[in-house]
């Protein structure tokens, strides 16, 4: 950026991967403006990232892109008639403990795309029902990683389209949601959360809590 040169330093053996990395107080506006020059032949892969910290709640969700993210939260009701999705952003009431609810994720991919990485974090409070990690295909393969605070979704081939994926969890807020392509290593994509009013028991006490997905 500006009159700051990178050069290749340290490359990896094999692969011909380098990093260059710059501090805060070394980072300047003209790092904005990028050139990037290629001088022998063949194809090469490369990613620039401007990474700070901001209050997850000040997160907004990415405009249209080749690829897309959206989560939404739902209480899963049982009622006689059968279960019943209620849009956690629109209740009345606060949830409880032991409500189940339902995270649905749906994807739009503008053209084929490989390797994709989906990282969805849990708010405070939630826990997965399903523990277990293991391959899925519904409604395409992928592996599937529960983790203490999260859930990652390993796809290894995603096909031009829209998806949707449904999720069981316990209760509370939902959290960030990403779409990583790992050919490039980049987080692409994220979506944007509600906030979430739960009570921890009985009582007519109640918690807010909120936070964007991605």
């Amino acid at each position: 950026g500006g009159d700051v040169t990178v050069k290749p330093d340290k490359i990896e053996q094999g692969t011909g991967f380098y990093e260059k990395r710059f501090a805060g107080d070394e980072v300047k506006n003209s790092f904005g403006d990028i050139k990037v020059k290629k001088t022998d032949s063949g194809i090469a892969w490369g990613g620039v990232y401007w990474q700070y910290l901001e209050d997850i709640g000040k997160v907004t969700p990415h405009g249209a892109q080749p690829l897309n993210v959206k989560k939404e939260l739902f209480l899963q009701e049982n009622t006689k008639s059968g279960p019943v999705l209620k849009s956690v952003a629109k209740l009345e009431s606060p949830l409880k403990p032991g409500d189940l609810l339902k995270v649905r994720i749906e994807i739009r991919a503008d053209r084929d795309f490989e390797y994709v990485h989906l990282s969805d974090e849990r708010g405070s409070g939630i826990e997965p029902v399903n523990v277990l990690s293991g391959y899925k295909h519904s409604p395409f393969y992928y592996y599937e990683s529960i983790k203490d605070s999260s859930t990652h979704f390993y796809i290894s081939k995603l096909p031009k389209g829209t998806y949707v994926m449904n999720i069981h969890c316990g209760q509370f807020i939902k959290a960030l949601i990403r779409a990583a392509w790992l050919k490039l290593n980049v987080c692409m994509r994220r979506s944007l959360g509600d906030i979430v009013t739960a009570t921890s028991s009985p009582s007519n006490k109640s918690i807010e809590t909120g936070g964007p997905a991605s």
